[in-house]
């Protein structure tokens, strides 16, 4: 068994592929922090809260900032992918901590929705700078458009290629040479979208439908 992109201890697997989410996480902060010049205090969106990878992008997010003068992660959300949640409590969460200047997005969900929220809001919260996670098309738009500073994607892809070359190496008797192989994360900003693979089958694009969820 080789496991890709989600790894688990309970399983006898010959590898793990996957993002190294604790850099990923370093690389979001750092972008955000490219885009500020004085106290940035961040609200991070997470789907839940037991979700391994998404910790690990938020403690590399929080490592980060911490080694900078006046940055910190000033509140977590957890919002279960749901809209209607996210769309009551992130306007209260800025309202109620107006040094907020900055939303790191861990996941897909929050980053295809947060800008139209943001957006809803009036133009009184349009200096929030966003970070986001992974390449629905929302969120591509969002980067296009500069309401995004940049998107933090995997490479899934490679995953895949790697994932066929440890199979077919083992049935030919070589073991992989480590029990967890890394792929690397890319910053796409609007300057290097042109460089994303888009998720795409047979020529149609992918959206994430969110509606009222």
């Amino acid at each position: 068994i080789v496991l890709v992109d989600t790894d688990s201890a309970q399983i006898d697997r010959l590898c793990y592929i996957g993002t190294d989410n604790y850099a990923a996480g370093q690389l979001a902060a750092g972008d955000m922090l490219e885009a500020f010049s004085g106290p940035l205090h961040a609200i991070v969106i997470l789907v839940s809260l037991s979700s391994e990878n998404q910790m690990e992008r938020l403690e590399g997010f929080q490592d980060e900032l911490s080694a900078h003068p006046n940055c910190e992660v000033t509140a977590v959300l957890e919002a279960d992918s749901n809209f209607l949640y996210l769309n009551e409590v992130l306007p209260r969460t800025l309202k109620e901590n107006p040094e907020i200047n900055a939303i790191f997005c861990a996941e897909e969900f929050s980053s295809t929705v947060v800008g139209r929220i943001l957006s809803s809001m009036g133009t009184a919260y349009s200096h929030i700078q966003v970070v986001a996670f992974d390449k629905m098309e929302d969120t591509l738009h969002y980067v296009e458009t500069g309401q995004y500073v940049s998107t933090i994607v995997q490479q899934s892809d490679r995953m895949g290629e790697l994932a066929v070359k440890v199979m077919e190496d083992y049935l030919n008797g070589i073991p992989p040479e480590q029990e967890i192989i890394y792929t690397d994360s890319l910053s796409i900003r609007r300057e290097n979208l042109k460089d994303v693979k888009r998720y795409e089958s047979e020529g149609v694009i992918w959206h994430s439908y969110t509606g009222n969820l």
